[in-house]
């Protein structure tokens, strides 16, 4: 059947599990929030929305996304001793409330996406949405450049 050349797509695509589709799939839909900035928050109290309206007022530096996607790392595979030494080595620089903001977006955006799939999605797992979002980002920032 594959004489007239149909089939030759197929060759080298691999197989993927329903949940390295549903990870993929969420990088993508994360990466487009975060381009879109700013990202979709729902807050519980007018306080809290105006303590973040300077971080959201201008979109993310490639540092802060950088400290972002990687406190969301450590947070996610529950490494608090190298998620605290990165909030230290930050704690002055003028990306950190982004960057623990950004953080703390992408880790809860990724316990919901779990919560909703009721535990089918490892942490091991979820964080590997991360590096996909990351460089699907910074394609994005590049092409602005």
């Amino acid at each position: 059947m594959s004489r007239d050349g149909r089939w030759d797509w197929l060759e080298g695509v691999q197989a993927r599990s329903l949940e390295q589709t549903v990870v993929r799939e969420a990088a993508k839909a994360m990466a487009h929030e975060l381009i879109a900035w700013p990202p979709q928050v729902r807050f519980h109290d007018e306080h809290a929305k105006s303590a973040l309206a300077a971080v959201l007022a201008k979109p993310p530096t490639e540092a802060a996304l950088q400290l972002g996607f990687a406190l969301a790392t450590n947070e996610l595979r529950r490494e608090f001793d190298a998620r605290d030494q990165l909030l230290r080595e930050h704690a002055q620089s003028s990306e950190a409330a982004m960057g623990r903001f950004i953080a703390t977006w992408l880790t809860e955006w990724l316990l919901e996406l779990a919560e909703r799939a009721q535990s089918r999605l490892s942490r091991a797992q979820l964080v590997e949405a991360l590096p996909i979002a990351a460089a699907i980002v910074r394609r994005h920032q590049a092409q602005l450049s």
